[in-house]
């Protein structure tokens, strides 16, 4: 097994090399060609317009104006706020609980919300399970490639321009649909995904849990084909400031293609450890090992498509797991076990499954 299951001070088994730049787009078999931090270009990205979507932008969310739950209201909508629109798809299945579980899918670089949608299929989980999807769409006004614009300061914060945008939709879909405020969720793939850990550190009081799919840190640019030079102990402090006063232990999945060539594995462990040295400081206040960043277990599987893969599962309060890190040999920068499309890699484990069971099991 790959060394993944010691994940503080220094990365042991993964070499680091730093690299930024534009990357050409391809839809080829290797899905390791699509970039997720293109080069910040004013003519190529826009930082949303800044302006906060809340007077003072640390506002907590107000209450869902909805008690019923609304099927008819699922397809296309625009949400628009003071920092800008972006459209969403919205999916709400014909019977789910209410108040329901939400969960919010944010796609990669040259991908729209409908293609996430496909390769993805959590639409048809949530009608077996009984849940709400939400899957924004970047506006390619704002960064031509489709890039969530993750690694611009002015979207790292809780009142950023597409941050604020991503948290209006959350509630605009509130307002539509019952939906449990303890059980909102967010994932994403590459730049989705690395958007998906910004949200979780700018909004804690609002997602549950984050499930990452060949994302970033927080903070951890460059992030294509290299990782953060910054150390894992630095980038854990960027969240725990990001969180303030809203701090809270956020239980995360990440899985990562030990082949991909463009969100590198060795951003993998310090993704790990970002998160677990966060949690660790807000436990008690300190940093002194009361989250271990010691795997508290490991196994070895295959999936049903022939790609082993490896778990490592670390230990919150009470011993519950808090986090799990899933690295899959021989998958490329791909959403793992999706559907036969662009950027999904349809032999590996079932992502979208492996993050719903882990959702559903963790409230806030």
């Amino acid at each position: 097994m790959r060394q993944l299951g010691r994940v503080g001070g220094v990365l042991a088994g993964w070499t680091v090399v730093i690299a930024l730049t534009t990357i050409g787009c391809s839809d080829g078999d290797d899905a390791g060609a699509e970039p997720v931090a293109p080069e910040a270009d004013a003519s190529a990205v826009d930082d949303g317009g800044v302006e906060a979507a809340e007077d003072s932008g640390n506002e907590a969310m107000p209450p869902s104006d909805s008690s019923t739950q609304d099927a008819g209201w699922g397809g296309r909508h625009t949400f628009s706020g003071s920092q800008g629109s972006r459209d969403y798809l919205v999916h709400v299945p014909a019977s789910v609980p209410e108040p329901s579980p939400l969960v919010v899918v944010l796609h990669g670089c040259t991908q729209d919300a409908d293609a996430m949608r496909i390769a993805t299929r959590f639409d048809e989980l949530a009608n077996e399970e009984g849940f709400v999807v939400v899957f924004p769409e970047q506006d390619p006004a704002a960064n031509v490639q489709r890039c969530w614009n993750w690694f611009l300061g002015a979207n790292q914060t809780r009142d950023g321009g597409e941050t604020g945008i991503l948290a209006g939709i959350v509630q605009e879909v509130r307002e539509h649909v019952a939906i449990d405020p303890a059980r909102i969720h967010v994932t994403g793939l590459s730049a989705g995904g690395a958007m998906a850990v910004v949200l979780a550190s700018t909004w804690p009081d609002v997602f549950s849990t984050v499930a990452v799919a060949s994302g970033c840190p927080f903070k951890g640019i460059p992030c294509v084909q290299g990782p953060s030079q910054e150390s894992a102990d630095v980038l854990a402090g960027y969240v725990v400031s990001a969180m303030g006063d809203r701090a809270r232990l956020m239980p995360m999945i990440a899985m990562q293609g030990d082949q991909d060539t463009m969100v590198t594995p060795d951003n993998f462990p310090l993704l790990v450890a970002q998160w677990l040295g966060a949690a660790d400081r807000i436990d008690d206040g300190e940093a002194n090992g009361s989250i271990s960043a010691t795997a508290a277990s490991e196994e070895s599987a295959t999936s049903a498509g022939g790609l082993a893969y490896e778990v490592a599962r670390y230990a919150g309060p009470g011993g519950t797991t808090f986090l799990e890190a899933w690295l899959i040999q021989g998958m490329g920068h791909a959403w793992s076990g999706g559907a036969a499309v662009s950027w999904s890699e349809p032999d590996g484990p079932d992502a979208t499954r492996a993050m719903w069971e882990f959702m559903k099991a963790r409230t806030k």
